[in-house]
């Protein structure tokens, strides 16, 4: 389905088994392609919700998935803009009750050549960055 540069292929089927408990249905979704421009976001978000000079980037693509359940679950996205890029991947086994400590969680992400100046709508100021970040650790409380 096509609407002037608003572009999407948004999800392949969704798969899941069916169980009556949200927290226990596993879901198998892939996001095989978002596109949108300048124009969408701007639609989309009221222009209060964000400081006057953010400036929002030019184009917008993302691809992801999400297998499991909310509890245990991987998810991976990868979105490319006109003003740099993202990479990121995440995990979460959860262990019983709701902040066991036997939970166990792990993420990654990649940020390249993320042009902080455009979107502040300061390019004198800020330029562009990269980085490279992992954590993991076990537990869900905020101890």
């Amino acid at each position: 389905m096509e609407r002037d540069d608003f572009h999407y292929n948004l999800i392949s089927p969704v798969q899941y088994a069916d169980t009556r408990c949200r927290q226990r249905r596993y879901y198998d979704v892939n996001l095989r392609l978002l596109f949108f421009n300048r124009n969408d976001i701007q639609a989309l978000v009221a222009d209060t919700l964000l400081p006057k000079n953010i400036v929002f980037p030019a184009s917008i693509r993302a691809v992801g998935n999400f297998k499991g359940t909310l509890k245990n679950f991987s998810a991976s996205t990868a979105i490319a803009t006109s003003i740099g890029s993202l990479k990121g991947n995440a995990a979460l086994t959860s262990g019983k009750g709701p902040s066991s400590e036997s939970s166990q969680w792990k993420t990654d992400v990649i940020v390249e050549e993320f042009d902080v100046g455009s979107l502040l709508g300061d390019p004198e100021t800020f330029g562009p960055v990269s980085l490279k970040a992992s954590a993991a650790g076990t537990g869900l409380n905020k101890r």
